[in-house]
């Protein structure tokens, strides 16, 4: 039903706790897929951190995903952004990715590349 990969990994900004906006690219394979932030999940050891709600476009992570259907054969590309208690979680995670509306659809997950400092 779709594939996705993971871009460039930026930090939102300086101070605690540590926010990482992620470049994240959907492709459709269907008509209508409904991609929203929320469909993102970092999940390490049994932890799942879900995306910032209504995230506020600061420093390098501007180019935030909104909800939004994506037709068939559609890239869409933007960042979600998660707060994360430190930066040694963010090594060993894996960002996930599910569709809601697709319950049945399998979940996707990738490891998180390099942090920047």
């Amino acid at each position: 039903m779709y594939s996705f990969r993971v871009g460039e990994i930026r930090r939102c900004g300086p101070g605690t706790p540590l926010r990482l906006g992620m470049i994240v690219s959907v492709v459709s394979r269907i008509d209508g897929l409904l991609l929203a932030p929320r469909d993102f999940a970092l999940k390490h050891g049994g932890v799942i951190l879900q995306t910032e709600i209504n995230p506020k476009p600061e420093g390098a992570c501007r180019s935030l995903l909104v909800s939004r259907s994506v037709l068939k054969g559609e890239v869409a590309s933007a960042m979600v952004i998660f707060a994360l208690p430190d930066e040694s979680y963010a090594r060993p995670a894996r960002l996930a990715y599910q569709a809601t509306r697709w319950g049945g659809a399998p979940a996707l997950a990738v490891p998180v590349a390099r942090v920047p400092r």
